[in-house]
């Protein structure tokens, strides 16, 4: 019994222990106003250009509310709910359901983007704040192809 007690002891430390709290995120840096690097992110498609766009994260627990500002005015805002279960969104692709979570110090996101009947494209997102920076890399699958490309985000200043 007193064994029983024990190991279940560990798993509950060892689940709150990985859990991360609002503090988490603070100190991990996410909360904040971005500027997409231009330079150093990868295009989201081959041949066309990433346009000036501004990220404003904002925390609420441990769930995240981002706001992008695009050149050309175009604006959007997406809660990121971190419980990992699915939740449905409006992004520029339309409605989208989006599964968030935690993994130690970085955010994944997963969802699947589809057009038209025939085209499906598996998409995972990671954000981890490295040497000030916000790196977003976004891994994709499409049939047997893999596409893997980043996302460099600085604080924006002042």
């Amino acid at each position: 019994m007193l064994r029983a007690i024990s190991l279940s002891a560990a798993i509950l430390m060892l689940f709150s222990a990985s859990a991360p709290s609002r503090a988490f995120a603070a100190e991990a840096g996410f909360a904040g106003t971005w500027n997409l690097d231009l330079q150093r992110s990868d295009p989201r498609r081959q041949g066309q250009p990433l346009v000036a766009t501004q990220l404003t994260i904002q925390l609420a627990g441990e769930d995240l509310t981002t706001t992008r500002h695009f050149g050309g005015g175009r604006t959007f805002a997406v809660t990121y709910i971190t419980d990992g279960k699915p939740h449905e969104v409006e992004s520029p692709l339309g409605s989208q359901t989006l599964r968030s979570k935690w993994k130690k110090d970085k955010l994944t996101v997963s969802y699947t983007v589809t057009r038209g009947g025939n085209f499906e494209l598996d998409v995972t997102e990671s954000w981890a704040v490295k040497d000030g920076e916000l790196v977003m890399t976004f891994s994709s699958r499409v049939g047997d192809r893999n596409i893997v490309r980043k996302e460099i985000w600085v604080r924006a200043s002042g």
